[in-house]
């Protein structure tokens, strides 16, 4: 039996799909505008149990911003579909 020749312009080629780390997508915030978007998290405890805490405390940790250009480049490998506005669960 002879195999049909495909046209290299149509053969599909199988696509990987990149895996965002699921606990990094947890603690983390995409914000920003279209061109700069950038990383916003939540101080740790302070997540749930905040009855108990105080309101100056509270604020305090409220928008923190992932500032140095290295952490935000380890970010964006954690999560590489990060532009897209799904991301919001924090």
């Amino acid at each position: 039996m002879k195999m049909r020749k495909v046209n290299a312009k149509y053969a599909r080629v199988k696509k990987y799909k990149l895996k965002t780390k699921k606990s990094f997508q947890k603690r983390f915030e995409v914000c920003g505008g279209i061109r700069n978007k950038s990383f916003k998290f939540t101080a740790q405890g302070y997540h749930h149990l905040n009855r108990n805490k105080t309101g100056q405390n509270l604020k305090r940790t409220r928008g923190r911003w992932l500032t140095n250009l290295a952490d935000v480049k380890k970010a964006r490998k954690f999560m590489p579909y990060f532009k897209r506005r799904k991301y919001q669960y924090v």
